[in-house]
């Protein structure tokens, strides 16, 4: 039987809090650099000013491109091990505990092979970094190597739009499609089923 929306969403907020926490709790010691700080005072600050009418759309873009360029180089290491444990845990811990996470076992749930068969680690791995972003952000670390600050929010920002459409029909599609499968689901080959 389908996993229900309810079910797969729970699920998701009960992972994506587990994962927040063992990100936060592994890169708790690493130090924050002043570029950082001083970059996410400022984008506070530019963002105060564009809301309240005293800068334009083109200064917004240009001064925040510049900003969120920082932010991004001085976050790469908190981007990669967040990108690690996204894996290690929806694909690497999934696998070995038969598709479940700690979300999905809590509901009940489980992700599957078309046929109920057990999901292989590598469709594993490759689902999540679909689904959770992971494809955008290896992209987005990889760009960062290669363009100036005043080109970053431009090329990231398509990219990001692209990751969000993703996940936004794969959820409506796992609201209304008879079968619940999201489009993760369908280009791999999966489904998620109760166990209830």
């Amino acid at each position: 039987m389908k996993a229900y929306f309810l079910q797969r969403l729970i699920s998701y907020l009960i992972d994506f809090f587990i994962i927040i926490f063992i990100v936060t709790g592994i890169t708790f010691f690493i130090p924050t650099s002043e570029a950082y700080k001083e970059a996410y005072e400022e984008s506070n600050e530019i963002t105060d000013l564009y809301l309240n009418g005293e800068i334009g759309n083109s200064e917004y873009l240009s001064r925040y491109g510049d900003v969120s360029y920082t932010i991004a180089k001085e976050t790469v290491i908190v981007t990669v091990i967040h990108l690690v444990v996204t894996i290690a845990y929806f694909g690497t811990y999934a696998y070995y505990m038969n598709g479940q996470t700690i979300g999905k076992k809590f509901m009940k749930i489980r992700v599957v092979n078309k046929d109920n068969s057990n999901v292989g680690h590598g469709i594993l791995i490759f689902r999540t970094a679909v689904i959770y972003g992971v494809i955008e952000s290896i992209i987005s670390l990889i760009i960062l190597q290669f363009i100036s600050s005043n080109m970053y929010l431009y090329v990231i920002t398509p990219l990001e739009f692209l990751q969000y459409a993703f996940v936004l029909i794969s959820l409506f599609m796992i609201m209304f499609r008879k079968d619940g499968k999201g489009l993760h689901d369908i280009l791999f080959k999966t489904k998620v089923v109760s166990l209830k």
